[in-house]
């Protein structure tokens, strides 16, 4: 009887998405206009891709022989090291990351799937042209043991407001 109800529930289920899934009346496939994806018909023109002189080099002081382990409940440190290498300061607004799975690691996802946002920390340091400045960025996790990809993204502005 239960096997019942859940069939008569799934072809109702199934009309219903049939039904969704109609092309209106006096349209056709035939009649959709394909636009142009600019980004990939010249993947390699960097001419509208604004750059920034700025050089970001990151260490973890409490990383073992082997590599950065993450251990729940124990705050991990990166020292971002920012050297501004442009005519005029920049602001580094605010510093975040993410765990994800692998690259090209045997079973994985392909493309990479983000398992969890790290904090965002939020800076608001002005570094004047041709200095270096040091920030610290912490951040805490609790997750089953596993191998990861630590992604870690500072986002900065110019003096004409731009964001990078």
């Amino acid at each position: 009887m239960v096997s019942l109800k859940l069939t008569t529930l799934a072809l109702a289920a199934l009309h219903t998405l049939g039904a969704i899934a109609q092309i209106p009346e006096g349209l056709s496939v035939e009649d959709v206009e394909e636009l142009p994806d600019e980004v990939a018909s010249d993947p390699e023109d960097n001419s509208k891709t604004p750059n920034l002189a700025v050089d970001i080099a990151t260490s973890f002081p409490d990383a073992e022989v082997f590599g950065v382990k993450l251990v729940n409940g124990r705050p991990t440190r990166a020292i971002l090291d920012v050297s501004n290498n442009e005519p005029e300061a920049v602001n580094l607004m605010v510093v975040g990351g993410s765990l994800t799975t692998p690259v090209d690691a045997l079973g994985a996802p392909d493309p990479p799937v983000v398992l969890r946002n790290l904090t965002t920390q939020r800076y608001g340091v002005q570094i004047p042209a041709g200095e270096k400045e040091t920030l610290t960025y912490a951040f805490v996790n609790e997750m089953h043991p596993q191998d990861l990809r630590l992604s870690i993204a500072a986002v900065l502005q110019n003096q004409e407001g731009n964001v990078f």
